[in-house]
């Protein structure tokens, strides 16, 4: 799934206006890395199932050195996985946006984030 999931950020012409393929990270932006960058994690799996279907929701961290960048890349983010459907090792996936809020403000570093709440319905390959 974070395959596919990378891969539609590195397709999408919006969110490869901001930031390069290189700047998409799990769990913490490394050492010396850049921003704008996006770090994702896994923030529930597959016990979520509905009809069958699989609902893994991961949440998208959107760090720049601004509120307003961070705010632009989210929306980069947000319009990238809104209602997509995308294809990955022959399983389909719908994308849907749960939630968007703000993330963490680094003052020592005077970095600012913003988070994009992604869930996937899959068919459960039972």
């Amino acid at each position: 799934m974070e395959e596919g999931m990378v891969a539609q950020i590195a397709a999408d012409a919006g969110v490869m206006a901001i930031i390069a393929s290189t700047d998409v990270h799990t769990p913490v932006i490394p050492q010396g890395a850049g921003v704008p960058a996006i770090v994702y994690q896994l923030i529930s799996g597959s016990e979520t199932e509905v009809a069958e279907y699989w609902r893994p929701r991961y949440q998208l961290a959107c760090w720049d050195d601004s509120y307003a960048g961070a705010v632009a890349l989210a929306n980069a983010v947000r319009s990238c996985f809104y209602n997509k459907h995308l294809t990955v090792s022959g399983v389909h996936f719908r994308s849907w946006i749960a939630n968007v809020m703000d993330g963490n403000h680094e003052p020592e570093i005077k970095r600012f984030c913003r988070i994009v709440d992604v869930r996937f319905d899959h068919k459960n390959p039972t």
